[in-house]
């Protein structure tokens, strides 16, 4: 029997980056990644990024919401983490203060109840923990 992970979470940007996440979402359904994923897989995978382009003032969310395969989590760990990386440099690829990166959090829970894990991303990188499972 196959294990999932059920992923929901988000990242949010300036304005600024709306083209470059939208590309990089578009781009993510048309790579496996290593053979992580096949090329299927990816573009089912994909259809779990939402982005808020319409979202009130400066601050735009790029959500994600879906289960997945547990063999699959790699791929979408590379996926945020690219994402993450974009926000910490600007068109010109000059970094920006750490005070001006942009966050996020992502919460991974499998369907076996075994595993309950928190991404949050900071200042172009992803730290890992373990969490309390939901009750």
């Amino acid at each position: 029997m196959a294990h999932y992970v059920s992923v929901r979470g988000w990242i949010e940007f300036d304005t600024e980056f709306l083209p470059r996440v939208k590309q990089l979402i578009k781009d993510f359904a048309t790579r496996s990644e290593n053979g992580i994923v096949t090329s299927e897989q990816a573009r089912w995978y994909s259809q779990g990024w939402i982005v808020s382009e319409d979202a009130p003032n400066w601050t735009k969310y790029c959500f994600y919401g879906a289960d997945i395969r547990w063999d699959a989590l790699d791929f979408l760990r590379a996926q945020v983490q690219e994402i993450a990386e974009v926000l910490v440099s600007d068109d010109q690829g000059n970094q920006l203060e750490p005070e001006k990166s942009w966050m996020g959090i992502f919460y991974l829970d499998d369907d076996e109840g075994e595993i309950s894990l928190i991404w949050y991303i900071k200042e172009g990188s992803i730290t890992e923990k373990v969490r309390d499972p939901w009750p």
